[in-house]
């Protein structure tokens, strides 16, 4: 490759890159002009994301209570009592 086509690429490559950063600028600033300021929509949509996840947290922590009261009940079923009373078998009863 030689020199002169090497700073012909350069020089496209440099080219573009101002013609992209020039694009972005216009069009924040058009969407500027229609009346809406980006940085508000930002942050309604980061306030919007936030209580959704809250809202999927505090389902999560509920369910995670809910499970865990369920495996108290449970274990309370199953659990042998401190209990030591005889109260007979079904044979001594009759």
């Amino acid at each position: 490759m030689n020199r002169d086509t090497r700073e012909s690429g350069d020089a496209v490559a440099w080219t573009a890159i101002v013609v992209a950063v020039l694009a972005m600028v216009f069009s924040w600033v058009a969407f500027n002009r229609s009346g809406v300021d980006v940085d508000q929509i930002v942050e309604q949509e980061f306030e919007n994301a936030l209580v959704d996840f809250e809202t999927r947290y505090e389902r999560l922590e509920n369910e995670v209570r809910e499970r865990t009261m369920e495996d108290d009940d449970e274990t309370l079923d199953v659990a042998p009592t401190d209990d030591t009373t005889d109260v007979g078998t079904s044979s001594e009863l009759n």
